[in-house]
């Protein structure tokens, strides 16, 4: 027999609950999984525009991990779906605030000599081939370019420059930029300290099961960004001028009353999108 919980975080804790819980929930994310593969498939970005092409980058790199986090929670394994939504979450966030902050794209892009650079090395370290002359140098000198522009005050112990990224907030301060901090918990902090090795996280692993309801929740509502994200920057009037960012298309519609409807109650950052919610004791904004 099914049994409604009082509360959605009681009772919710394996793939079994979620069914008898809420049944169709599959089928909402694969319905949502096929929106943003049809987003990807459907958008060539104007030459110029990198914030378009990042988009759809981040909407590509996603439907692996959202198929993932289903899949492995499917099987109960609840930690490693959390270890796979971290990477998801940090990748919205970032994306999130380089839309909302377009000066910082060029730095962003910049910054992608180190990685490459840090990645070549390694294989011309370990398998001896290499990239072919001019592009070698090139990428040498472009990662070298960028490794002064981001150097860092050096570390007060070791005297070396600390590399942290291509800005200087860490994933605490970016996801509350962006109004995403209300995830950070769940999908970055605990699942950080699985994925590491962390003295908690191996404690945590052996000694009881992540809750499945809290990935799922991260999941899907990380999906709904996306596609406010796809259609904030590529939807355009009949007169070619982008839509100012409260209007909600219908897509939006339909993906934000699915997302309140599955999960009833909710901390989101939809405020200014669909609708403005209450405010709980801590001050948050709740959504019904």
């Amino acid at each position: 027999m099914s049994v409604e919980p009082e509360d959605e975080n009681d009772h919710v804790n394996s793939w079994e609950d979620l069914l008898r819980w809420k049944p169709d929930f599959p089928d909402v994310i694969q319905m949502r999984l096929r929106t943003v593969a049809r987003l990807v498939i459907k958008t060539t970005p104007r030459d110029g525009d990198d914030m378009g092409q990042l988009i759809v980058a981040c909407l590509g790199a996603s439907l692996p991990d959202i198929d993932d986090v289903m899949t492995l929670s499917h099987k109960n394994s609840h930690h490693s779906a959390g270890k796979i939504l971290r990477g998801f979450f940090e990748r919205v966030v970032s994306i999130k605030y380089l839309s909302e902050n377009p000066s910082e794209v060029q730095r962003f892009l910049d910054f992608a000599a180190i990685d490459t650079e840090d990645v070549i090395r390694a294989i011309e370290q370990t398998v001896g081939i290499s990239m072919e002359e001019p592009s070698r140098s090139n990428l040498a000198n472009a990662a070298t370019a960028a490794r002064k522009l981001y150097k860092q005050d050096k570390c007060s112990q070791c005297k070396k420059p600390r590399y942290i990224g291509w800005t200087g907030m860490n994933t605490k301060d970016m996801a509350d930029r962006v109004g995403l901090g209300h995830m950070y918990l769940h999908a970055f902090l605990l699942t950080s300290k699985v994925l590491h090795t962390t003295l908690w996280g191996m404690r945590n692993i052996v000694s009881r099961s992540a809750p499945i309801i809290n990935n799922l929740n991260c999941l899907h509502e990380l999906i709904i960004h996306l596609i406010i994200l796809h259609r904030r920057h590529f939807m355009t009037d009949f007169h070619g001028q982008q839509l100012q960012k409260i209007q909600v298309t219908p897509l939006m519609t339909a993906a934000l009353r699915e997302f309140l409807r599955t999960w009833t109650y909710s901390t989101t950052s939809f405020d200014g999108i669909f609708t403005r919610g209450s405010v709980d004791s801590k001050g948050q904004r709740i959504y019904y």
